[in-house]
């Protein structure tokens, strides 16, 4: 499996929950050439996300470690690390990313530290639509170590049942390119009190296209946890 290819799967986690645990099948397609993996998921809110993912076979084949200023991630099969800023995963993923909306995208919730002014509520279908165009990063929250401040517009499909995220997408739009992200949501269970989607589908298109899909096995929510993560002396950056 390339570098990319296991970099890009960094984004089949999704949770809902201040602090918790989950596991999940996913089959991912890229390049038209479809893999299948486990994932293991841990995730406390505003401040660390952490996944593994192994191989059918239980080998665990990269590690990632996000806090919301520094990515930290392990290529067990190239022996190799990365540890900086997003704009590492902003030029793999092809699309401007930081924790917040990575956050959001892996809870199914709307991005906490941008602007909220500028929503538009609509009726389609059986669902509400909020559109946003041009949406922010606030103003206090805007400091950065990587230089980026993603502006994007987004659309949120919602359930009149529960109010939960039905559909997520968001896309950037530059003088090179249109790069757009969609994250649909399905089969929504009942989980210490909440309704969580078990079923999700992540889509990226950009000079690139790939294609997610996931479901969850088991979902704990608030329960203490661990985020283990270091990098073995013989790894080269």
């Amino acid at each position: 499996m390339k570098k990319n290819s296991i970099i890009y799967l960094f984004l089949i986690s999704l949770f809902l929950s201040a602090c918790g645990t989950g596991k999940k099948v996913v089959s991912a397609t890229i390049k038209d050439k479809t893999y299948h993996l486990k994932a293991n998921f841990r995730m406390k809110e505003d401040s660390v996300i952490w996944l593994s993912v192994s191989a059918p076979f239980g080998i665990e084949v990269s590690r990632l470690l996000l806090t919301p200023d520094s990515v930290f991630y392990l290529n067990r099969l190239e022996k190799n690390y990365y540890k900086g800023n997003y704009a590492f995963l902003c030029r793999l993923l092809q699309t401007d990313v930081d924790f917040d909306i990575i956050q959001s995208l892996l809870t199914g919730r709307d991005v906490k530290w941008y602007d909220h002014q500028s929503l538009k509520v609509h009726t389609k279908g059986k669902h509400y639509q909020l559109e946003s165009a041009h949406r922010r990063r606030l103003k206090r929250y805007a400091k950065r170590n990587d230089g980026l401040n993603p502006v994007f517009y987004q659309s949120v499909w919602l359930t009149p049942q529960h109010y939960k995220i039905k559909k997520i997408k968001m896309k950037t739009i530059s003088e090179q390119d249109v790069r757009k992200l969609l994250m649909t949501y399905d089969d929504f269970k009942q989980v210490d009190a909440q309704q969580l989607p078990h079923k999700y589908n992540l889509e990226i298109t950009s000079d690139e296209a790939f294609l997610v899909e996931m479901q969850w096995k088991r979902i704990q929510l608030n329960k203490p946890t661990r985020f283990p993560f270091s990098i073995p002396s013989s790894y080269k950056n």
